[in-house]
């Protein structure tokens, strides 16, 4: 009979009382109560009523904190493999669109030129100078780094 009591106070509170009752309850319940509550009260809210309380409670901790929890969700940075792969990736990728370009200008200044041609001679200039300063950026040292 007492928690029926004791919701019913509760429900009856206004905002204000509502912050004080909390900041009330915070310094006289032990931590290790508080997260029971708080686990229990969280787990009856709704998706977005959730993330709502998980960003403003997020956004009182430090950056090393944030960190730390993003990486026991499994949002962490990748590891050396998968950065391996994303970089092998985008290397060929480019590599491809450079060599193909190439062989389209080299292609375009031995083919008799149509009225209406498929892709202007600048556009695949630009193409092809693009990806070369893609490499020259991507081998080129770090100027951040010392040595």
């Amino acid at each position: 009979m007492q928690i029926a009591e004791a919701v019913k106070g509760v429900q009856e509170l206004d905002t204000d009382e509502l912050e004080d009752f909390g900041a009330r309850l915070s310094k006289e319940i032990p931590g290790k109560t508080q997260a029971l509550i708080t686990r229990s009260l969280v787990e009856n809210m709704n998706s977005m009523e959730k993330a709502q309380v998980v960003k403003e409670t997020a956004a009182d901790l430090s950056d090393e904190d944030k960190t730390q929890i993003a990486q026991s969700l499994g949002l962490g940075s990748p590891t050396e493999r998968t950065l391996d792969k994303l970089w092998k990736i985008a290397v060929w990728a480019f590599a491809i669109v450079m060599v193909g370009s190439f062989l389209f200008i080299a292609a375009g200044a031995f083919i008799e030129k149509p009225d209406t041609p498929i892709a202007s001679g600048d556009i695949l200039l630009s193409i092809f100078t693009a990806s070369v300063g893609f490499f020259a950026g991507l081998f080129s040292p770090n100027p951040s780094q010392n040595g």
